[in-house]
Order: structure tokens, then sequence, then C-alpha cells
């Protein structure tokens, strides 16, 4: 897609070498034009052309010189991003809650915000969430509009990225919601829209485990008292794998409920332990405490999410064994839980795939937990906008 960003007067990179330039030095946070020239293939006066329009445009900065190399002479000026030059943000939106994020260049988080609404089931209040959600991250933030790159809006559903419609979800009775064309009525700024799982995988690149990892899949995991499900991002030669009809990933799993499993769990919640004034009030314990919990290695949380992990483990499988994935991401709250989840998850893996499968195959988990969505919807502007052309175009902010 030929995405145009307007920020502002400034102008941006217009050459297929211009992006590249800029994506390595993004890519080694710092480097040296004689490195860009060989990396590149690029003459030095080429790259240092290069260099002096991507400073006249305010996206790089020079931060000094660097060390000489081992065969002396003159130390090399070093270049970076400027981070501070424009942002981007990410919306990740559910039932009843709106998570937005604002993040710079470098994907560091400026700004967060969680907003909490009554559920309703209607296309005005949806909108007036994510507006709420979206208005306090750039109020907060003292972020001026003419800044801003882009919004991610992520939602649980079929998406048509293209198009920006939400064709499929759990969020709206009805179906094929072009929500992209309404936020592009209302900010100044492009709004592309997205799967959450997908999402999240997109965000995995940029600021979780599969940083410069090609082939790798996402499992946003949600549960809570009365239901439990799960969604795949698959990213396939660093791309992210939509499907014919945008429904890859989309696994019919239901996971079981909180409440399904700690109901097996109750005779173990006694006098001293975390969840003993819980016993009879099981459908109060929610994901955040079994989270809490478990980082503190209460027994009943170790069991839930061991219990948990070996269905994910079984759903999972056959994607793994298919796709033959280098790295699997969990994401989602339920991230942080650490070897009681991943052991399961992999000890159930093992049973149903190849060992050959089983001994390339990494797990890891998403830093960010419950920010890991919103992140990822961020972060598919930033993927957007950092990407090499393969024809040029033409992008401006």
């Amino acid at each position: 897609m030929n995405h145009l960003y307007q920020t502002g007067s400034y102008k941006l990179v217009r050459s297929i070498n211009g992006h590249l330039v800029l994506n390595l030095i993004r890519e080694h946070q710092k480097i040296s034009g004689s490195e860009l020239s060989k990396m590149t293939g690029m003459r030095p006066s080429t790259i240092s052309s290069l260099l002096k329009e991507l400073e006249g445009k305010n996206l790089i900065v020079n931060t000094g010189k660097g060390e000489s190399t081992s065969r002396g002479g003159k130390r090399p000026f070093l270049w970076r991003i400027n981070n501070t030059v424009a942002y981007v943000i990410g919306v990740d939106v559910e039932i009843g809650e709106v998570t937005s994020v604002l993040m710079d260049l470098d994907g560091k988080i400026v700004y967060k915000a969680v907003n909490t609404f009554k559920p309703k089931r209607t296309k005005n209040d949806l909108i007036s969430n994510i507006e709420v959600s979206v208005n306090e991250v750039l109020y907060k933030s003292c972020i001026s509009t003419e800044k801003i790159l882009g919004m991610g809006i992520a939602v649980a559903g079929i998406v048509d990225y293209q198009t920006g419609v939400i064709k499929i979800t759990d969020l709206l009775p009805k179906i094929d919601f072009d929500i992209s064309s309404i936020f592009k009525e209302k900010y100044s700024f492009p709004t592309f829209v997205e799967n959450n799982a997908n999402a999240a995988s997109i965000g995995a690149k940029w600021v979780g485990p599969a940083i410069g990892v090609n082939n790798f899949m996402t499992v946003l995991i949600e549960v809570g008292s009365e239901v439990g499900g799960l969604g795949l991002g698959i990213i396939i030669n660093g791309k992210i794998y939509h499907g014919f009809s945008f429904c890859s990933g989309e696994l019919d799993v239901q996971l079981p409920t909180i409440t399904g499993i700690l109901g097996h769990l109750r005779h173990k919640m006694v006098k001293g332990t975390y969840f003993h004034k819980f016993q009879n009030q099981v459908r109060k314990i929610t994901l955040h405490h079994l989270v809490n919990a478990a980082k503190l290695e209460d027994v009943v949380a170790i069991q839930y999410f061991q219990k948990l992990g070996h269905v994910i483990g079984k759903a999972i499988a056959s994607p793994i064994a298919l796709l033959n994935p280098e790295l699997v991401v969990i994401t989602g709250e339920i991230a942080g839980v650490g070897a009681p989840l991943i052991q399961s998850i992999r000890r159930e893996v093992q049973l149903h795939t190849l060992d050959i499968t089983n001994q390339a195959v990494r797990f890891g988990e998403h830093p960010y937990g419950s920010f890991s969505v919103s992140i990822g919807a961020a972060s598919l502007i930033l993927d957007d906008f950092f990407k090499v052309p393969i024809v040029q175009q033409e992008y401006s902010f």
C-alpha cells in the first residue's frame, strides 16, 4: 500500500536508498557512515549525501565521534534515529476496555492509558470509547497531533487490514464496519486496523523477543471467569501471514475458564495460601490475581497455569508442526508467568510434533504483557514506515 504520512511541514525520505539507510541506523542504534557504506555497497559520497538529507529533515542526529578502527585514522561520526521527531499511537479494543499507548520512533512507551467503560455493543459507543482513550494519551503526553505519524487499532476478530474494515468481531453485533474511515475524519493522521493477535506479532518484532526473527508465531491468550480463548499471529519471512480471507490464526479453541480449572483446586486454598480468602468465592479470582500469585510461587496458581498450559500446548501443537517456527511468543496479560506455563506448553507440544521440530523451536514471553497488543498496534505504523519499499513510495510528515 502507498501510505502518505502527514504531520507538519516536514518531508520524508523519497528514495529506496534513503529508506535503507534510515532503517539500518534504527537497527544498529548508533552507526557510522563508513559502516553504512560497507553494509549497503554504496559509495561513501552517496552515503554522505543521504545522511545530510536525513539530518536536514530532522530524522537522524549526530551523536559525536566513535572509536577509531584497528588501522587508526580519524574517529568516525556516529548517527542515530531522532526518536522524538514523530510518535505513533496504538489502541487495543476489548469489550468494556480500551488500552492505548504512545510510542516514539525507537518503540519506547511515552505514555499509556487503560480506560474501562460499561460494555455496550454499538458502533457509536465503540468509537466514543476509542476517542476518549486516544484523546487522553494526546493530552496527558503533551504531544501535538502534528507529530503523530499514525494510529493503529487492534481488535479481536476478522479484519481486512487493507481497507480498515472489521469483518467480524464480538465487539459489535453487525459486520463490515469501516472503522478506519471514521477515524480518518476525526484525526489528521492515518489509521491502520488489524487483528489483535497479528498486531501483537508485529509488536514482538519491535520491542519483544522476536527482534531479528523472521519466522515466528505469537499466541495471544485471553482467559476469564466465564470465557477463554486464543488466537495466533503468524510471521513468515518477516511479514504477517493473513490468509486468503484474513482468517489466518483464528483457531476455534475454547480454553477452560478460570472457574473451571480452579474448581478442581479449591481444596488446596488452605489457610496461609494466597487464595485462602477466595475458597468459597472462586468466581472472584481474576487472571491478574493468578499471575501475581504465580510470581510468588503459590501452589494453586502454579498448578492452574500448568493445567492451562497443557490445553494450550495441545491446541498449538498442530500449527507449530505445520509452520515450523523458530520462535513461539506468548502474549497478553498471561505473559510473565514463566516456567509453570511455558514448560507445560512445551511438554504437550513435544508429544504431538517431531523431535527435530521441538529441538528447533524456542518459546518466549512478551515483556509488556497486557500492553502487548496496544504496543503491537502502534508498531504497525513503525513497521510500515521503516520498511524498505520494493517500489519507490513517497512518505511525508
